[in-house]
């Protein structure tokens, strides 16, 4: 085992005998193919002198023997010694502690995470259970990893591991017993690959700032990180959680100023800090409040009753009143208050020099909070005093947006720390900073700040005719329907370019001999992964402004039909201008929204199997559109449509303009499309609302509205008309 290992991962000790040995052997005048076997032989009697002189590496570094499910883990308690073996490794960083070969890309391309079972019973030599039942908030943990697209049942085929064991407060453990069960565990191997939660670190008296176990190279998601004890780029810091304080359906308002300009949030402040405070309270009275646990005996231990001056306050309610919550190092690092600032829309004010803020790898904490040192707390009412309204505004609706996106509930904090490690593994897929930081610019119709915005990339109001239009076409493998629609659109006047993005990995396009000959200029793109959203990434083949986007089986429509609806774009540059109408309706029986496809004169969206877009969409499709509204099209292969609908209607609060009376598009004879799936519809009405819960409202305008052309249904000579063949249905 030991010589396997040593070939496998010691790469670099290979490199250099091949250096040393090759300059040899050339002295001797050796081939190549034997230098490479000289060091291959130097690398395994290496390997067996190290065998032999450490007979016990082997043990110390195997994994221990799989376990059974239904076998209870007997751990012996009558001797209490501590074997160290598995110290937690404070050099550990992920390019050494973490395997990343273990981690093969699966078809959903998502990281696989094993749970163990948590029906394992830990017990001791007479039976008796070693630990407290599990916590709700550890149940919720586990069930959202289980239910995940993340969660992997067969541990042979798993990246990262999660035991079962409950450790997210550290007041509840046994640091030593847990030691001993997570050292059982079947693949432990010293921790590597593994992660574990915990969201209250440190023990009295001196309330460490990370979880004290013998966690070897495991990854640790602790809340109170600070900078001495968080492994940059290996760890993940997570907020410290308090369900108690937790409020539903907050509704924010900007409308009216807040009466209180700076909130000193409660909590068990450190001594050295205690005067500056008061000092700072003292000096504006008018504006300033700290806030206290009350002394009350009827009211003392209450989370939702805090104390100021004799006056008592809802809590988190005040916080709602308040623009600025100062967040002060305690006893430990941090609070469950710099949650409950951020849920009530109060920019924090951190004031922990060494404290690591949570998900701060991905999340720019200086869009949403001020960090402040602790020398210069005098200083906050005049710092604050600098900060102009429509900054604090703007710091304000960030700090939602990162709460509600990360941090509002048990399974949001799990998935995002699983998605953090995952870009680590596939940072080529990573999310990227927008992805993580940018909410949507279209989020709220009401938002003053955002009604205001200019047109995207400063859309001209009529694009020049002459630079025509690029007809994009998603294809996997329908090759006679695929040309017989190429030969139909490329004898429209205006298009300048057809590109055929073939999404189909297992096989290759045709030849280029046996593609038809239409007269226009072509390009072919093989995508690397079958994705819905490679129809709207934004290639370097589109030299136009104007992109035609169509299904592949779209053989129906007409050369004057496509003309006629490129010359309606522009017209309307900014807007989805498309074939296929569409609405969407609200259900008051299930107080949801619903997707219909019912021909109707209403239309709130055009379907992009056959629609005009400008190229600017396909750059905020890919690069700005929340991520989520992506991963789900992905997901699911649905809805792309939907989603560009989405977006263009929130960048223009204007509904998709639908041209020609004609209804039926589709090939009556293609079985393979996914519109034939019996819960095609369904998918349809799931994703619209799912598109509503993240965009954060309904962008989507209903207009009864359609183009047609002059003279279309006026008798007259089919030459005298410049668009004769439309379709009537």
């Amino acid at each position: 085992m030991c010589v396997w290992r040593c070939l496998c991962s010691g790469q670099g000790m290979l490199n250099s005998l091949y250096q040393l040995t090759s300059r040899r052997c050339r002295r001797r005048g050796m081939r190549l193919e034997h230098v490479f076997f000289a060091s291959v032989g130097a690398l395994l009697i290496i390997s067996f002198m190290a065998m032999a002189a450490f007979p016990s590496f082997e043990a110390s570094t195997s994994r221990p023997a799989v376990v059974d499910k239904e076998t209870p883990l007997v751990l012996d308690v009558s001797s209490r010694t501590t074997d160290r073996k598995y110290a937690k490794n404070s050099s550990c960083r992920f390019h050494n502690c973490f395997d990343i070969l273990r981690c093969g890309l699966r078809e959903d391309g998502k990281l696989g995470v094993h749970v163990y079972p948590a029906s394992w019973k830990i017990s001791g030599v007479d039976g008796s259970a070693l630990f407290r039942p599990l916590s709700k908030q550890f149940v919720q943990l586990l069930e959202a990893i289980e239910t995940s697209g993340y969660h992997e049942e067969n541990p042979d085929e798993a990246c990262l591991f999660v035991p079962a064991i409950d450790m997210l407060n550290a007041n509840r453990l046994d640091d030593e017993m847990v030691n001993r069960a997570l050292a059982r565990l079947p693949q432990w191997g010293g921790g590597k690959n593994h992660l574990l939660f915990n969201f209250l670190p440190g023990k009295r008296p001196d309330y460490r700032t990370a979880l004290e176990l013998d966690s070897g190279e495991a990854v640790l998601a602790g809340a109170g990180f600070s900078s001495w004890t968080y492994r940059t780029g290996f760890d993940v810091s997570i907020p410290m959680y308090n369900l108690l304080t937790k409020v539903e359906n907050v509704q924010h308002s900007y409308s009216k100023d807040r009466p209180l300009v700076l909130v000193i949030t409660h909590g068990s402040f450190s001594s050295d800090h205690n005067a500056e405070l008061e000092s700072i309270v003292e000096g504006n009275p008018s504006n300033m409040v700290q806030l206290r646990r009350c002394e009350e005996a009827e009211l003392h231990g209450n989370p939702r009753k805090v104390c100021s001056g004799g006056r008592v306050y809802e809590y988190p309610d005040i916080l709602l009143q308040s623009m600025y919550c100062v967040i002060v190092r305690g006893l430990r690092l941090i609070s469950t208050s710099l949650l409950d600032a951020m849920m009530m829309g109060c920019v924090p004010i951190v004031i922990s020099d060494t404290y690591v803020l949570p998900f701060s790898e991905v999340l720019d904490w200086k869009r949403a909070s001020l960090s402040i040192s602790e020398q210069n707390i005098g200083q906050v009412p005049t710092i604050v005093q600098q900060i102009p309204r429509s900054a604090w505004r703007s710091m304000s609706k960030q700090a939602i947006f990162l709460y509600n996106s990360y941090m509002s509930s048990i399974k949001k904090i799990g998935l995002t720390s699983l998605r953090i490690i995952q870009d680590r593994v596939f940072d080529y897929d990573a999310y990227r900073y927008e992805d993580w930081n940018s909410p949507p610019r279209m989020m709220s119709t009401s938002d003053p700040d955002l009604i205001q915005q200019p047109p995207p990339l400063f859309i001209p109001l009529a694009p020049l005719q002459s630079t025509g239009f690029t007809a994009l076409i998603l294809t996997y493998d329908r090759i006679e329907i695929l040309f017989k629609v190429i030969t139909i659109i490329s004898k429209t006047p205006s298009l300048a370019k057809i590109v055929v993005v073939w999404n189909n990995q297992e096989k290759g396009p045709p030849p280029e001999e046996k593609w038809p000959k239409v007269g226009k200029p072509m390009a072919v793109i093989r995508t690397t992964t079958n994705r819905l959203s490679n129809r709207f990434y934004p290639y370097d083949a589109i030299n136009t402004e104007a992109v035609l986007n169509l299904d592949d089986d779209m053989y129906m429509v007409t050369a004057d039909e496509l003309e006629f609806g490129f010359q309606v774009w522009r017209e309307f540059p900014d807007r989805l201008v498309g074939f296929p109408g569409r609405t969407h309706v609200w259900d008051e029986e299930t107080r949801s929204w619903k997707y219909e496809s019912e021909w109707t004169n209403e239309v709130s969206m055009v379907l992009t199997g056959a629609a005009f877009h400008h190229k600017f969409y396909s750059h905020a499709y890919t690069y700005m559109m929340p991520a989520a509204v992506r991963d789900w099209v992905d997901a699911h292969m649905n809805c792309e449509d939907i989603a560009m609908n989405f977006l263009t209607s929130a960048y223009t609060h204007e509904a998709a303009v639908k041209v020609t009376p004609r209804k039926h598009f589709k090939c009556p004879n293609c079985d393979k499309s996914i519109w034939n799936n019996t819960d095609h519809f369904q998918r349809r009405n799931d994703c619209l609302n799912y598109f509503v819960d993240i965009f954060g409202f309904m962008p989507l305008k209903t207009v009864d509205f359609r183009a047609d052309p002059v003279l279309f249904r006026d008798h007259f000579p089919e030459n005298l008309k410049r668009f004769p063949a439309v379709g009537e249905v």
